[in-house]
């Protein structure tokens, strides 16, 4: 059933666009054609036409086979900015790098994810396992907490991730993490002070030079890198996670980018820009799920990962996201029913609500 004009015009572009590949294996088809360069063929001919997604669904092929597809289909796309996917198959994906994206964030799993069948795991370490097994993506912290790792421990804990992933391929981000000051019972209301520390002197370190700096929170003390040592001197991008508004103009005063919370609405990140009043990027968090054929399934998956971050906003980060639940119309009478019964039953019995 066709539900729109929009979605007439689509149906009315692929219909063309499926027209072109045919042709496009049809002038290709001749004695000696791989069946991969006809695949290629097709492919070209989508995007010539406007197609910006390529999928490699195969999965009948020799081994062999599929990894040069998937590698001269990456290519293309390369080409072409088109973004490449590869469906249920991560070793292939690290063959080839081809999961579409740009950076993988890595956000770490405090031990309040316990109570929701997660265990709680140090995103530092996966970081550098990540950046081993990968060669185009960029690794981000998204994040890791300001306040409770030393800067210089952070530092050294980054360029371990920057040997391991190559030149420009490491984003170092920061936050305050309210879960995890509960978890470890060190709550605080000084937040400024340990992220300006915190990022002042992880950049310091990196950069190699002999540094020093007494902060409010954090101080450094640290010898220059002698020149023959075998170590990157890049200093990485450093973003810093910020809701409330004078955080988000620190993170435009010292960050590289500003990471905005979960559930981020076009409200709130006009919010943020305004606060943050500085050329830098904004980073977004947006709850999507998908099913091949069951949009109600696809919907179902997305409230299942809404709700537990809407409970994580009425447990752990209270006050501090009155502004983002204020402009997605969303209030604190609402989420209680999906907080007690996270509690209750886990994710599972928050969706329902």
């Amino acid at each position: 059933v066709i539900h729109s004009a929009e979605e007439l015009e689509c149906v009315r572009k692929a219909g063309v666009l499926c027209q072109n590949a045919m042709e496009a294996m049809i002038a290709r088809a001749k004695p000696g054609a791989k069946e991969y360069e006809l695949r290629a063929a097709a492919a070209a001919a989508i995007m010539d036409g406007g197609g910006d997604i390529g999928q490699l669904r195969e999965k009948e092929l020799d081994r062999q086979t599929i990894e040069r597809s998937a590698r001269t289909f990456r290519r293309l796309c390369d080409t072409y900015s088109a973004l490449f996917i590869v469906n249920d198959d991560p070793y292939l994906a690290r063959a080839c790098d081809a999961a579409g994206f740009d950076v993988f964030w890595l956000a770490e799993a405090y031990p309040w994810w316990r109570k929701h069948q997660m265990e709680a795991r140090s995103s530092t370490v996966v970081s550098a396992l990540m950046a081993r097994e990968t060669e185009r993506l960029t690794i981000g912290w998204g994040i890791i907490a300001a306040s409770t790792r030393h800067p210089v421990q952070v530092a050294m804990d980054a360029r371990v991730v920057q040997e391991a992933a190559g030149p420009g391929r490491f984003i170092l981000g920061f936050g305050t993490s309210k879960i995890f000051l509960n978890n470890t019972k060190t709550q605080t209301k000084k937040t400024l002070g340990p992220m300006r520390d915190a990022v002042t002197i992880a950049r310091g370190v990196l950069g190699g030079e002999r540094f020093e700096y007494d902060g409010d929170t954090w101080s450094a003390d640290v010898p220059a890198l002698a020149p023959d040592a075998h170590a990157p001197r890049e200093v990485p991008p450093v973003y810093d996670a910020a809701t409330a508004p004078k955080m988000q103009a620190l993170a435009g005063e010292i960050g590289d980018g500003c990471l905005t919370p979960s559930i981020t609405t076009p409200d709130f990140v006009r919010y943020t820009c305004e606060n943050v009043a500085a050329d830098i990027d904004i980073g977004c968090t947006i709850v999507s799920s998908i099913h091949a054929t069951d949009r109600d399934a696809g919907r179902d998956g997305a409230r299942e990962i809404a709700g537990m971050y809407l409970a994580n906003k009425f447990q752990n980060i209270r006050g501090a996201a009155d502004t983002l639940l204020e402009l997605a119309e969303i209030g604190m009478d609402e989420l209680a029913p999906v907080a007690e019964a996270m509690e209750q039953g886990g994710r599972l019995a928050a969706k329902a609500k």
